[in-house]
């Protein structure tokens, strides 16, 4: 079926500026009608084709009119990713040294996020009178009608899906441990997210995580993980506790140690150590080899 946008008479959608840099891969955002300049990123670098504007259906969706059912599946995208804008109120800070490598804990309080889905770079193709959005095809627009069947004439923009919360935050940072392999981090982000929920029995979908460049250093990211809800849990403030960080390593160390794929060059991921249905982005990449190197060494006396 068709989706379309639910509109009130008297609100507009809020529309943002979103900016990601291709160089240092932090994510900045503005009020559309503020019209700032996100070309230039603050490590100094142009942002790239990494942008857009986005806008919020904070009213939800209409299904269309129902259509004679056929054999393909309907039409989905896995494009939706989540970016860390800035920290918010820094509570509490524990910096310690794991196996020879210095590791800072920060968590805070309305860290911002930002979830954004560009349907693959594509975007999507909404009408600003009826609300008809459809995936961006780069075809010229087509005859469309409006949610009660009629023909519209409103006028196309072209648009990514998102929205901004807060939330509480922990960033975990090895600032003077640098690595450049492709996945090596996403890999350890995604290998500690599944530790920790192992180890503090936390829903694996009550938390997430990002990357998050310090100083335009995309080699030396802190993981960000945070409470998947508006407003905090408290899950991720239990993670910063000395004893339960380390549990969650060892719980991560035992989970990519324990699976067998990739074989004995321990070069892949499956859904049994790495993979879920939120990093569906960089599976190609996610390498359970990658996390036993690192987090053996945090372990290590």
């Amino acid at each position: 079926t068709s989706r379309y946008l639910k509109k009130l008479p008297d609100r507009e959608p809020v529309k943002y500026n979103y900016a990601i840099c291709q160089h240092c891969g932090r994510y900045r955002s503005s009020i559309a009608e503020l019209d700032d300049d996100l070309n230039i990123c603050s490590c100094g670098e142009k942002v790239g084709s990494n942008k857009g504007v986005f806008l919020t259906p904070e009213f939800g969706f209409i299904a269309g009119p129902p259509r004679q059912p056929g054999m393909t599946k309907p039409q989905k995208t896995y494009s939706t990713r989540k970016y860390f804008s800035h920290a918010g109120s820094v509570e509490n800070e524990l910096e310690l040294e794991l196996g020879g490598v210095k590791t800072r804990l920060l968590t805070g309080s309305d860290g911002k996020l930002a979830v954004i889905n560009n349907a693959g770079v594509k975007g999507f193709r909404v009408c600003g009178f009826c609300g008809f959005a459809e995936i961006y095809s780069g075809a010229p627009p087509k005859t469309h009608k409006n949610i009660w069947g009629k023909e519209c004439k409103g006028r196309f923009y072209r648009y990514s899906l998102g929205y901004e919360f807060k939330t509480d935050i922990l960033q975990i940072w090895f600032p003077d441990y640098y690595r450049r392999e492709e996945g090596f981090w996403e890999s350890l982000l995604y290998g500690i997210l599944e530790g920790v929920c192992g180890a503090l029995d936390i829903e694996r979908q009550d938390i997430d995580g990002t990357l998050f460049p310090y100083n335009g250093n995309r080699h030396s990211p802190a993981l960000v993980l945070f409470d998947d809800v508006p407003g905090g849990a408290g899950h991720v403030k239990r993670i910063a506790e000395e004893g339960n960080i380390m549990a969650a390593l060892q719980k991560t160390f035992e989970i990519t140690r324990r699976c067998e794929c990739g074989g004995k060059q321990r070069d892949s991921s499956c859904y049994s150590c790495l993979r879920s249905y939120s990093n569906q982005y960089c599976h190609d990449i996610l390498n359970r080899g990658f996390v036993m190197d690192l987090v053996g060494k945090l372990l290590s006396k």
